[in-house]
């Protein structure tokens, strides 16, 4: 076979590519021998005859087993014979069951529409396939017409092996309408098991099963369907159905109660009489006849089959004592080609999973057919591989000899053996008898996600746990022993299902040789090393190492082998091959180079020095291709390994292994908490002080001295170490930012040194001190809800005193290339003027307020708004000195200090969002509407609108005038000029009652806004940090800092505005407020520490 082809055509040359599938199904054609000319496995048939038990019918007898006694086989004949109106010879005799004992509700949801499916068009031979078989079921009643449906489904007519034609009925969009019956279904291994020690098996099978019960009466006709001849719908239940199974299990269920488990396993529509001899077989017979015929429920007399020792039942092969797989399905899968689709390879997978529980170690086996399959659905490309094939003539080869698998019986213990292979785990549970090991049950699956880089004994673990929960109740009902590499121990006295379960590594036996990968590397940006230590059961322990000073590649690489004999020496390695990628060291140590360099032969030595620890030593060369994760550590470790694996051991190492080190004894110069305990335990002595010496005899027995150290009895460990403070928050420090620190919270820093081994007195106090203070902490600390100061009111003492001023937008661009808005509020009347602009620099500002503000309210003594350079910088700042109007300015990033025009400004946008719809386009238009909407809307605070506070009258609205309403009735032009006149004079009057209004409305507001305050202040001279948020010096994003600085308070001002400047000295413009800022907490510069744990 050739894999592309070239020839010649009047166009030029043509090529033609096969693609990988049409290959291999060219070599399943060529070799077809491999496959299909095996010989299949023998299975025993049950021994049957036949027997007609209805003179009127010769051509449907019924199956007898022929092993029966001939009294026996006389007697079940003349049994049938005497039952025989309960088969349905025809579809007339069957009836079905009274509408009294059950019948099948649809039970749609409330609300969901009906569904009428667009009719198909069907073919010449599929058409006549519809008549044929909607003519049969019409004559008998179970099919009628339907007039005037509100669901109707199309007919789906899908083709026969024989080559007839099955009607199937999409009912997709009915079955989605209906709530789902959690009427559970039997389980199916349970059923088929539970057959097991019986002689005699009757296979029962009901005639049409889902005919036998009635639709119900109000849900009939939405089972209707399409034909050329109208449209019909079911009497009795359909097929296809998503309740049917449900429907018709309660059925049986209810009416074989008191029969299901002793004589008869039913599951929905397959039924077995199961009876331990002849005799006991007849009366099980009469018995469930008698049920049938309370019932009213017809068999099918061409599919039962009685009196035969084994059988198929719900796809398995049953005989006495065992559990077979069903022979159609394994001749079936066998007989299988090789997909050429993704739809074939998916039903060889969905085939497999039936035959899974007969396979040892199905999943190891299969897993080229997954790997192929998942490779084909994510690359949406189907292309069957040389693995998949072999992988499938592995499985077909263990089909041919598949096992049989027994049933335990109460009270044996079970065995389950516990393996993991490659990326998948596997376990069978077996029961012993007679001296000889019988399966039960084979389980497997494979490895997912990070299972994979599980470690053996977890990987068992996970197979137990795996085994146990898809054998519950095996394992509910059953002692087990769970075997495998590892020794599974019980407690004794218990039931072992509720007990706790430990598993515990078997001790090395310490023969067969250790392995060893290495490799050093040194660079720019640090130097490290690389090693995996692998046992000779294949568990691997990573390893990386660090320096904290330069040196050459040479010296990483003995490092690294100096590292991985200690560690070997470490696990009572006794022989050791090391395998390195660094020729000069592989030679050095064996002879074969001589060592020229001073520093190398010293470190040749300290290896010759490890080597002879261990009976057995090798070291060879591999190429770098072989040593490609342990060269990935060495990179990883001679850079940064703060994001490494937790199950990398990372060491720093501070110094060369080859250089000499002095050991010195430092005493302290003083005497610690320590000191007190030390003399009261070694000599018996106390102190001085009578209260201080009592506290000693009592906290002295919980302290031991071992070997010339203090240790305190601890709940976290049964020994703690007792260490000065000094030491004790340097390893605080090393603990919460160090190579293993999480910059946890002081209670958990707390614990952790704890669990570690080590206390002195004062480590929690210490622990709140080192938390307090670190940087990462305080840059990363959360944001507080609370209110930093309580609320200060700006009042305003008359009409237009004092405004506030913002620029609101951008919005989407308007004519004339408007895309701002410029809004001032006056602070006593809320009266609002806004007005859109193209341009909003200080000019523009000066503009709006001369023409909106000075030339029709007068100037304001006060003008509030935010630090944009149009308000804080010239001309604006110039031309409002030149009028003599003050400016306030709001803290950064704090608009709550001048919450009226930030409310002003919400509400006028939402004015316009609102008025807007869909043509954004049109804000700059709607702006006076909304202000006139504004204006005259009474306000909660003033109880007045900002119009009547304003003119001293409400404004006639166009509204009043349209409706007639009693002020345009009743309107006097003569006394309209006088009263108008009146209503200024009293406008003063109205203006101090709406002060008062206001004032008792933000006391109200300032109590309910001080019920949540926490007071944060600070002094001159202190260091705060700012919010990032509002700053925004540092990079912003969700690794980005919450916190930045610190700065230097310079000023404090009242209600929580501070000045700052930098630790430089350089003065932060503007004034920032209490809740955009921190303390700041230094910290003394220490000396590194590492642990070592």
């Amino acid at each position: 076979m050739h894999g592309i082809m070239k020839f010649d055509t009047p166009k030029g040359e043509a090529t033609i590519l096969a693609t990988p599938p049409r290959e291999l199904w060219c070599y399943t054609v060529m070799k077809p021998t491999e496959i299909t000319k095996r010989p299949k496995r023998p299975r025993g048939n049950p021994a049957k005859g036949k027997e007609v038990i209805n003179e009127g019918y010769p051509d449907q007898p019924v199956n007898v087993g022929s092993d029966l006694p001939s009294h026996t086989r006389r007697a079940l004949v003349d049994l049938l014979k005497r039952y025989k109106h309960l088969f349905a010879w025809t579809p007339t005799d069957m009836v079905g069951v009274e509408r009294k004992v059950i019948e099948h509700k649809l039970m749609i949801k409330l609300g969901v529409k009906e569904v009428k499916q667009k009719k198909q068009v069907q073919g010449g031979d599929r058409n006549r396939a519809i008549n044929a078989e909607v003519s049969k079921p019409t004559e008998v009643g179970i099919v009628r017409e339907a007039m005037f449906p509100t669901w109707i489904a199309n007919l789906v007519m899908v083709r026969k092996q024989n080559g007839s034609w099955r009607m199937c009925i999409d009912f997709s969009d009915l079955n989605k309408a209906c709530p789902k019956d959690c009427y559970p279904l039997p389980e199916i291994d349970q059923k088929v098991e539970s057959l097991q020690g019986f002689k005699l098996k009757c296979f029962l099978d009901a005639y049409k099963g889902y005919h036998q019960i009635l639709m119900s009466k109000e849900d009939e006709e939405k089972t209707t369907f399409y034909t050329d001849h109208g449209t019909f719908c079911y009497t009795k239940m359909p097929f296809g159905l998503k309740n049917a199974g449900a429907t018709y299990q309660r059925l049986v269920d209810s009416i074989f109660a008191k029969q299901i488990g002793r004589n008869i396993e039913v599951y929905v529509d397959d039924m077995v009489i199961k009876s331990p001899n002849e005799e006991k077989m007849l009366q099980d017979i009469k018995e469930t006849f008698k049920t049938f015929e309370v019932a009213m429920m017809k068999l099918n007399p061409t599919k039962c089959t009685f009196g035969v020792e084994e059988g198929q039942f719900l796809g398995y092969y049953v005989t006495r004592q065992s559990v077979q797989p069903s022979p159609t399905k394994v001749d079936e899968f066998i007989e299988t080609l090789t997909p050429n689709s993704l739809r074939d390879a998916q039903g060889l997978n969905g085939k497999l999973t039936a035959l899974s529980r007969f396979i040892l170690k199905s999943a190891d086996k299969s897993m080229p057919l997954f790997r192929t399959l998942k490779g084909c659905i994510e690359k949406n490309n189907f292309q069957w591989t040389n693995e998949a094939e072999k992988a499938l003539q592995r499985i077909k080869e263990a089909l041919h000899k598949l096992p049989t698998l027994a049933t335990p019986i109460p009270g044996e213990t079970l065995q389950v053996y516990l393996s993991t292979l490659g990326e998948a785990i596997s376990s069978v549970l077996a029961v012993e008898r007679e001296g000889e090991q019988r399966p039960v049950y084979f389980v497997s699956r494979a490895l997912q996600g990070p299972e994979i880089n599980y470690p053996t004994l977890e990987r068992l673990v996970l197979a137990l746990i795996y085994a146990a929960r898809r054998l519950r109740r095996y394992f509910q009902a059953h002692q087990i022993e769970a075997l495998a590499d590892f020794l599974l121990e019980i407690p004794d006295g218990g039931n072992p299902a509720k007990e706790k379960v430990w598993v515990v590594e078997e001790a090395p036996t310490g023969d067969g040789s250790w392995t060893l990968y290495t490799d050093g590397a040194s660079s720019r940006e640090g130097s490290g090393v690389g090693l995996i230590l692998t046992s000779p059961e294949g568990e691997k322990v990573t390893y990386a190492l660090r320096f904290d000073f330069h040196r050459s590649n040479n010296e990483a690489e003995y490092e690294a082998l100096l590292a991985g004999l200690r560690l070997a020496k470490q696990m009572g390695a006794k022989a050791v091959t090391a395998l390195t990628d660094s020729r000069l060291e592989a030679n050095q140590v064996n002879g074969s180079f001589e060592v020229r360099d001073q520093r190398m032969g010293k470190y040749v030595k300290m290896v010759k020095q490890l080597v002879g620890s261990f009976g057995q030593f090798t070291i060879k060369q591999i190429p770098r291709s072989e040593n490609k994760r342990e060269d990935t550590l060495t990179k990883l470790a001679s850079t940064c390994f703060d994001h490494l694996s937790k199950k990398v051991l990372v060491e720093v190492l501070r110094e060369r292994s080859i250089d000499e080190q002095q050991v010195n004894t430092l005493t302290p110069a003083g005497t610690t908490w320590m000191t007190p305990f030390r003399e009261y335990l070694q000599r018996r002595v106390l102190l001085d002080d009578h209260d201080k010496a009592i506290k000693i005899c009592i906290k002295a027995p919980s302290c031991a001295m071992v070997n010339g150290e203090l240790y305190k009895k601890g709940f976290t460990s049964p020994w703690l170490k007792c260490v000065d403070q000094a030491r004790g928050r340097e390893i605080l420090q090393e603990a919460h930012s160090g190579q293993v620190g999480a910059h946890e919270r002081a209670r958990a820093l707390t614990g952790k040194v704890l669990r570690m081994g080590v206390y002195w007195p004062m480590i929690h106090q210490d622990a709140v001190e080192v938390t307090k203070k670190c940087w990462e902490c305080q840059s990363y600390a959360l944001v507080l809800a609370k209110h930093p100061a309580p609320l200060s009111n700006i009042s305003s003492p008359w009409p237009f005193y004092q405004w506030g001023i913002d620029i609101v937008g951008p919005f989407p661009e308007a004519s004339g290339k408007l895309k701002y808005m410029v809004v001032a509020v006056d602070y006593f009347t809320k009266w609002i003027e806004a007005e859109p602009l193209a341009c909003i620099s200080g000019r523009h500002m000066i503009k709006f307020v001369w023409k909106n503000i000075m030339t029709r309210f007068g100037t304001p003594k006060v003008l509030i708004s935010d630090n944009g350079l149009q308000f804080a910088k010239n001309p604006f700042r110039e031309w409002c000195t030149a009028k003599r109007i003050s400016q306030c300015f709001t803290s950064v990033a704090h608009p709550q200090a001048s919450g009226q025009k930030e409310v002003s400004n919400r509400t006028i946008v939402n004015g316009i969002k609102k008025r807007l719809g869909k043509a954004k386009g049109n804000w700059a238009e709607e702006i006076p509407m909304v202000l006139w909407s504004y204006r005259t809307t009474p306000w909660k605070s003033t109880k007045e609108t900002p119009f009547s506070l304003t003119y001293g009258t409400e404004a006639m609205l166009p509204m009043e005038v349209e409706v007639n309403t009693l002020r345009v009735t009743n309107q006097d032009e003569e006394s309209n000029t006088q009263d108008l006149r009146i209503n200024l004079d009293i406008l003063e009057e109205k203006c101090e009652e709406s002060g008062v209004c206001q004032a008792a409305y933000k006391h109200a507001t300032e109590r309910y806004y001080n019920q949540t305050v926490k007071e944060k202040a600070f002094k001159v001279g202190e260091y705060v940090l700012r919010k990032n948020e509002a700053s925004r010096a540092q990079p912003q994003g969700k690794l980005g800092p919450t916190w930045e600085g610190p700065y230097r308070v310079t000023e404090a001002n009242k209600n929580g505005a501070y000045v700052l400047e930098t630790m430089e000295g350089r003065p932060i413009p503007r004034t920032w407020n209490a809740r955009n800022l921190k303390k700041y907490f230094f910290l003394r510069k220490r000396k590194d520490v590492t642990l070592v744990s």
